[in-house]
């Protein structure tokens, strides 16, 4: 989930600030974000994020377009527990971009992470799939939010089809069987998952070994 936020914040920079100052202010808010600090220490990973939302707020005083520190501070929100607020600001997003796919994947990830709004979730990814039904992940990502859900024939039609569009050699080929065979563990198609892990330890995997240990001896 981690990636996909990273990624999703990578394409948001291409929605371009040509105010400096603001982007000034939203890549302090940033390095705030990620500077370290003792793990352990709420207090001090607290004030590190509510300092970070104000650098964003003035970011996005300076320039109420800027779609990053939109994104930025809905992150920071979250980690501060300000969830509403997360959410409010992906929001505004999609209101910024209505036609950008990864403005609904950000939503759909701030429902999951942030309320459990799996069925949320899922809508946010129609309306990723509508606007760009080519990308592999983001049927991995609605397939995940259909497993929580308990709709395991959804989730793997969505795995299945993630699977056949997904470019042979691809990185993220491994990863879609390793979920397919999740789905399958919940089924209880035992023989069906251990395939889809061994599947992915072939591709390289390594870390689907431990599903096989776990689930297929």
């Amino acid at each position: 989930m981690k990636k996909s936020l990273a990624i999703l914040l990578i394409l948001f920079t291409l929605y371009s600030c040509k105010n400096h100052s603001a982007v000034d202010y939203c890549n302090a808010g940033e390095k705030k974000m990620h500077e370290k600090s003792d793990v352990g220490d709420d207090a001090l990973n607290k004030a590190k994020y509510k300092v970070a939302v104000l650098d964003f707020d003035t970011a996005i005083n300076l320039d109420n377009k800027y779609v990053k520190a939109y994104a930025l501070r809905a992150l920071a929100k979250s980690a501060l527990g300000d969830h509403d607020g997360a959410m409010a600001d992906a929001e505004k997003i999609t209101s910024l971009h209505p036609d950008s796919a990864s403005s609904y994947i950000f939503v759909a990830n701030i429902r999951q992470n942030d309320f459990k709004d799996f069925e949320g979730a899922i809508k946010a990814y129609d309306q990723a799939i509508k606007l760009q039904s080519d990308i592999p992940s983001i049927y991995a990502l609605r397939g995940h939010a259909e497993k929580q859900t308990k709709d395991y024939a959804a989730a793997i039609k969505d795995y299945d089809h993630a699977i056949s569009i997904c470019p042979t050699g691809n990185s993220l080929m491994p990863y879609l069987y390793s979920g397919r065979g999740q789905v399958k563990v919940d089924m209880n198609d035992k023989s069906g998952a251990c395939l889809d892990f061994s599947k992915a330890v072939s591709l390289g995997y390594t870390g689907a070994q431990q599903l096989i240990d776990d689930n297929c001896k």
